[in-house]
């Protein structure tokens, strides 16, 4: 594999323009903590239903997860599909099934008002090993259970061998950072106040809504949204429910492509995804030279132009946690736990979030809430498979020669 002699140490499609400004004392209907998708689809919608919305963003907007990996929009989302089915029952994942293709919609519709291309893609999920293609069985009878159409297929296009590919049809791709400029600037255009580079110091809550400290500024509203997938507020034990994970990145110049966008369930997992005339390659976990080692041996020829890492925050259970992030009241709202696939589980969540900011329904009504109990049944079974798991005897009882 061949390395460019200037290596880019960020993402191939780039980072949206930084919102300037100084956030000084102001009041408003809603604050929103974080310009991310989750952040902007919230300001942006609320904004759109006649509220008056504050962003502040940390960082540079679009500089997290959402912006940092592929602009994919599926419910193909490694094994959650599963785990939702498995702790929270059929009728969740019918609900979350739901808000995906929400995200989904509302992506393509705005895409289209906004000129930003949404491309329909075609996503798979395999493997290279038995035990976790068996597996993805169970992922399938999840995504039948919500509603969508699901094959295997015996041919994907990869340059190494893998079990048959559980294929997933009715997605799209979307560039990123195209598509968060986007949703900033219209939320600029609707009125929405947005000052990047403005953390979040301080949040208080009391009878009258909340006060956001940023830098010296005050901002008072009726609602706060922490639009953060890693929780920046806890009152719901929300930091216990989620796994931070680090992913790093290279962009290929190749001529191998796979037939449709990839994941592979494997430990570590990885993504392969196309951008342009640039091969993405995603490895959760592990270290550098481990990826930039699989990568060697699968595309020998292919020329490396750009690297970076970031971190998402997955939800143990499997469905983000969005609503209230106290156990009771809808002051404090918020967005966690979306995982590798912010951009669309964020403007799901987002959309959600809106709906509560403009009083069309209440937090503790919302599909992906904090407030609940997984399934005892689904904790036991879990349970097992984390006690069994590691045992290589067990393990291969699910290789197909095996049984």
């Amino acid at each position: 594999m061949k390395r460019s002699s200037g290596i880019a140490l960020r993402p191939p499609w780039g980072r949206p323009v930084a919102e300037g400004g100084v956030p000084v004392d102001a009041t408003a209907d809603l604050v929103v903590v974080g310009a991310g998708a989750a952040g902007l689809t919230t300001a942006l919608a609320a904004a759109e239903g006649g509220a008056d919305v504050i962003v502040i963003e940390a960082g540079r907007i679009g500089a997290d997860a959402s912006g940092a990996l592929p602009g994919w929009l599926t419910p193909l989302q490694g094994e959650t599909p599963h785990d939702i089915r498995l702790l929270h029952g059929d009728d969740a994942v019918r609900a979350w099934a739901a808000q995906t293709g929400r995200a989904l919609e509302y992506v393509r519709r705005r895409g289209a008002e906004f000129g930003v291309p949404v491309a329909d893609r075609t996503f798979g999920a395999t493997t290279t090993q038995g035990h976790w293609a068996f597996q993805l069985r169970f992922v399938a009878r999840a995504l039948r259970v919500g509603g969508y159409r699901c094959e295997f297929a015996d041919v994907s296009g990869l340059p190494f061998e893998v079990r048959p590919e559980l294929v997933v049809g009715g997605g799209a791709v979307v560039d990123p950072a195209e598509w968060l400029g986007a949703l900033a600037a219209r939320a600029v255009d609707a009125g929405v106040r947005i000052f990047g580079g403005a953390a979040m110091a301080g949040l208080r809550v009391d009878r009258t809504g909340a006060r956001v400290i940023a830098g010296s500024a005050e901002l008072r509203a009726r609602r706060v949204v922490l639009a953060s997938s890693a929780p920046l507020a806890d009152r719901a034990a929300l930091r216990a429910r989620v796994r931070a994970e680090t992913w790093h990145l290279l962009a290929l110049r190749t001529d191998v492509f796979p037939l449709r966008e990839v994941q592979l369930v494997d430990r570590p997992g990885m993504l392969v995804s196309r951008y342009r005339d640039l091969l993405i390659i995603g490895q959760n976990g592990g270290s550098v030279a481990e990826l930039i080692d699989r990568v060697s041996r699968s595309w020998p020829d292919a020329q490396v132009v750009n690297g970076w890492s970031t971190t998402t925050h997955r939800s143990v259970d499997g469905l983000p946690l969005v609503g209230s992030a106290s156990l009771s009241g809808d002051t404090v709202l918020t967005a966690a736990g979306l995982g590798a696939f912010e951009l669309v589980n964020g403007t799901a969540a987002g959309l959600q979030l809106a709906d509560v900011a403009l009083g069309r329904s209440a937090a503790a009504e919302l599909p992906w809430r904090p407030a609940r109990v997984p399934l005892a049944r689904g904790l036991s079974k879990r349970g097992r498979s984390a006690l069994i798991g590691p045992i290589p005897w067990i393990t291969r009882l699910n290789e197909p020669g095996s049984r």
